[in-house]
This record gives structure tokens, C-alpha cells and sequence, in this order.
């Protein structure tokens, strides 16, 4: 290790003083040309010495140390909820509002959490977002419980996300950061009430099925809007297309039912899928 990169660099709030060191240089000439003695020569060069410690105080030195800080671990939300435009509004946030550094901590999740860096994940929500997280789900609990195992005791986290999840429960994972006495610091991307937020709650199917008549299939959605969203819903058997219907729904729970028939032998696959008219 080097002595010298160990002590911090010196800096003087008032440089120009160093300009009296003339006048002392001057002064120290003057006396010893005038002397009579070589015995007497340490008379002013103690003189001259004093007087170079009185301009170096005059010009204020002083050792200026920089530390990096404790880092600051994020959470970033890259499910497909997550528009391109929000993408871009969370590289900012964390390299230009928070000001975090470029090797600062960063975990990527959606339905898998992925660990990455500031760096890193701005270059990857600027661009096709993060296809190692499984944008098709949102675990948010299983995000903070990583983040929770890797922060230290009381710690800052910071949690960019639209809030929304459809695997997990956030909630059981508070009790983790609450032990840590760790701070959770929230960001929520704009626009986040414009995107159409429908769940599919239930599919349900009659308990006996024929193979010749026709049966009932209910699906259940649930619009989490304040506002109307019409968009197609649309019935799959093992990846076949069945049915589909355009449908407009107003906020809470509506019901729809799908008569269909089963033309496929054996064991029977059968799922909704619901995709806005405006996603947002």
C-alpha cells in the first residue's frame, strides 16, 4: 500500500498569501548578508522559518477527504405492466434524480429477480427491458426478500414499481424488512392509472362434461379502473383458439359465459386471456 495515496490531499482556501513567502525569502537575504559571524547564521534562518509557518497558516491549508457512502440498493419493476415509457422515466430517476452510482446495487424482477447494477439496468430499461425476469409475471415478494438478505440493518431500499403483482404476496415480506429496521423508499412511474388494469379473478367449468352437448365456461374479470375498459377476451383449449368476444367493462366484476364443446380426447387444457383495445 502506498503512504502517499493514503493521506488525503492538501488544499489551501487562500493560496494567494503564499506570495508573502518573497518577503520572507527577502527578509532572510537581507540578514545574512549583514552578518558579521558565521555563528550567527541560525538567527535568521530561524527568523525566516517562522515567519514561512505564518504565511502557510495565513493561506489556509487544510485536507479535504472524499468518501463514496454506503451504497444504495433499488428494486425495479420490469414486468410487462411496465410500459417503454416508464422504462425510460426509471433510467432517469435512478441515474439523474437519485444520483445513484454507476455500481450501485440493482434488482430486476418480475417473475424471476435478477441482480444487476446501476449501469447495467439503465441500459437495459432504455432499451428491450430485462427477458431473464419473466416480464409475463410479477413477484414482488420474492424481490424483496432477495433485497432484504443482501442490505444491511437499517438500511435504505428503494422500490420502483406500478404496484401491481400476480404472483406472490408483497405483505408477508414485511415482516423481514420490519425485523432489519430497513426504510423502504416507494417510486411509482407516471401514467400508472392510464394503463388498463383488468385481472381475470375466476374460470370456471360445469363438475360433469359431456362429450356430445355443449357446456357453459364462465370467466370472471375484474376491472381495477376508474374508468370503462372494452378489449377481447378470448377462450384457448391446449392452445386452440375457441372463442373470443369483444367486451366493454365497467369498474368491478363481470361474468361471461362461453358455450363450448370439447373435441379433443383425454385430459383438457382450457384458459382466458384478455387483451385492451388501448394498452397503454
Amino acid at each position: 500500500m502506498s503512504w502517499v495515496r493514503a493521506i488525503p490531499p492538501i488544499t489551501l482556501t487562500n493560496p494567494r498569501a503564499l506570495y508573502l513567502l518573497i518577503g520572507a525569502a527577502l527578509i532572510m537575504l537581507w540578514s545574512l548578508s549583514n552578518l558579521d559571524s558565521p555563528r550567527k547564521v541560525f538567527a535568521p534562518l530561524l527568523r525566516a522559518l517562522v515567519l514561512a509557518l505564518v504565511v502557510f497558516a495565513l493561506a489556509g491549508p487544510q485536507r479535504v477527504a472524499k468518501t463514496e457512502g454506503a451504497t444504495r440498493p433499488s428494486i425495479v419493476d420490469v414486468s410487462a405492466s411496465i410500459t417503454p415509457q416508464m422504462r425510460q422515466w426509471i433510467a432517469k430517476l435512478l441515474q439523474e434524480s437519485l444520483k445513484l452510482r454507476s455500481d450501485d446495487p440493482v434488482l430486476l424482477f418480475a417473475r424471476a429477480t435478477v441482480s444487476s447494477r446501476v449501469a447495467d439496468a439503465a441500459h437495459d430499461l432504455s432499451g428491450k427491458g430485462c427477458a431473464a425476469c419473466l416480464p409475463e409475471g410479477t413477484d414482488l415478494e420474492s424481490a424483496l426478500r432477495a433485497i432484504s438478505s443482501t442490505t444491511q440493518e437499517g438500511g435504505p431500499i428503494i422500490l420502483v414499481t406500478d404496484g401491481w403483482e400476480n404472483r406472490g404476496d408483497a405483505e408477508r415480506s414485511m415482516a423481514v424488512l420490519i425485523a432489519a429496521r430497513n426504510r423502504l423508499y416507494i417510486f411509482t412511474p407516471p401514467a400508472v392509472n392510464d394503463i388498463p388494469n383488468v385481472a381475470i379473478s375466476s374460470m370456471s367449468l360445469p363438475r360433469a362434461l359431456s362429450d356430445v352437448e355443449p357446456f357453459n365456461l364462465s370467466v370472471t374479470l375484474d376491472n381495477m379502473n376508474h374508468l370503462p375498459v372494452s378489449g377481447t377476451l378470448a377462450i384457448y383449449e391446449n392452445d386452440r383458439l375457441i372463442a373470443e368476444k369483444l367486451v366493454t367493462l365497467a369498474t368491478g366484476e363481470q361474468r361471461f359465459d362461453f358455450p363450448v364443446r370439447s373435441e379433443a380426447p383425454g385430459l383438457i387444457s382450457n384458459r382466458a386471456v384478455f387483451k385492451s383495445a388501448n394498452p397503454a
